[in-house]
């Protein structure tokens, strides 16, 4: 019988070097992941080191530590450091860009004759005015490379689907660690309480300015990175609560010296955690749009609705351990069996989407991987600038 042959071998053999070379590059091909997803790991622990050196510019040039974010719902610190990460065209587009017919005024910022704009009326309704439908702005903002992790996402990516609810805007994977309360001896709490996090504790982040009434828990936001000082025309100026359109100016709240256990001892941003199903996510229904919302401004409210910040708190682990890792009761307020009705995130917490760890810049501006496994007290110790107690990066 006569064989078929094929450049020289037998069908059989042909067969055998195929399952080989089939069977190798099954071996090959986690070892080539693997290396892929270390490059990525790699390229996000460089970006947190970017955000590390402009904090640092900031605070060399402002002689303080870039606020939180101006105020509610105003721009946040993502946005207040452009210049300082070399993206000072994106900062000009923040404060200049008014109506196409040019009977607005720059929306964002602050000009106490002309009033204001909150971040994502500005976003969606002042940019929709140009002849593009704003779309060339819009991915001008969205598409800085180093506000993403590679190994979540890359390129534009924003959310227009929510609007004029403080969801709107340039998406991102990173943000700043914020924490509060008193430490007492036995243990750290927080004074606000757990269930307060959607309604009191969001008024209490943005009272926290030069010109207090005197009712509010003005030490109580103890992170690193806090809101400015702002300063008001009290001509204008009616309500505590919503003073946007008295602001005349802003300025740095601390500078380095209020980080009591030094630079090197100090979280400051992170990867934050968003369940895996709400990467990306356009939703109309804005609380479930909350969970990956918009990181150069929006409201300041740890309900879930502040995407360019997460909480740190003593009482129980703070970063997730994957992006799965997420029970029923933290996906919504309420009950959680109907997402449309209760689709507010119930808690805020870091995590990368790294196996294992998530990465945190460092006040010195070197990049730490954090274990999720991290004793809860340790973590807040590193968060808070004031308790005292010398922790250090395990």
């Amino acid at each position: 019988m006569k064989k078929t042959c094929f450049l020289g071998f037998t069908l059989v053999e042909l067969l055998v070097v195929i399952a080989i070379i089939g069977a190798l590059i099954a071996l090959l091909l986690p070892a080539v992941q693997a290396a892929r997803e270390a490059a990525r790991r790699m390229q996000c622990t460089n970006h947190l080191k970017q955000l590390g050196i402009g904090i640092h510019n900031f605070h060399d040039t402002q002689q303080g530590v870039v606020p939180l974010a101006i105020y509610n719902p105003k721009p946040s610190f993502f946005a207040l450091l452009f210049p300082y990460i070399e993206q000072t065209n994106l900062y000009d587009i923040l404060t200049s860009v008014k109506t196409y017919s040019g009977t607005g005024y720059p929306a964002i910022f602050f000009d106490g004759s002309h009033g204001n704009t909150e971040f994502d009326t500005w976003f969606v309704n002042y940019l929709a005015t140009y002849p593009d439908g704003g779309k060339g702005y819009r991915e001008a903002l969205s598409s800085v490379p180093i506000l993403k992790c590679p190994s979540r996402r890359s390129g534009i990516k924003y959310n227009l689907s929510s609007e004029g609810v403080n969801n709107c805007g340039p998406r991102g994977d990173y943000a700043a660690v914020v924490t509060a309360g008193d430490y007492h001896a036995s243990y750290p709490t927080v004074r606000t309480a757990t269930g307060d996090y959607a309604t009191h504790f969001g008024a209490e982040w943005t009272t926290l300015t030069r010109y207090d009434n005197g009712s509010n828990q003005t030490k109580n936001l103890v992170g690193p990175i806090r809101v400015s000082i702002i300063e008001v025309n009290q001509a204008t100026f009616t309500d505590w609560n919503n003073p946007s359109a008295s602001i005349i100016t802003w300025h740095p709240r601390d500078s380095f010296a209020s980080w009591q256990d030094e630079t090197s001892n100090q979280v400051v941003v992170g990867e934050k955690f968003i369940p895996q199903q709400y990467v990306d996510l356009n939703s109309v229904n804005y609380q479930l749009a909350s969970w990956d919302a918009s990181v150069l401004g929006g409201k300041l409210a740890m309900g879930g609705n502040t995407s360019f910040a997460r909480f740190i708190h003593p009482g129980f682990a703070s970063i997730k351990r994957s992006a799965t890792d997420i029970g029923d009761n933290e996906h919504f307020v309420g009950t959680g069996a109907n997402p449309t009705d209760y689709a507010r995130p119930n808690q805020c917490f870091f995590g990368g989407i790294h196996s294992g760890v998530t990465n945190f810049l460092i006040g010195d501006g070197s990049v730490h991987a954090i274990s999720p496994t991290i004793n809860p007290v340790t973590l807040y110790f590193l968060a808070r600038i004031d308790d005292g107690n010398v922790a250090t990066l395990p």
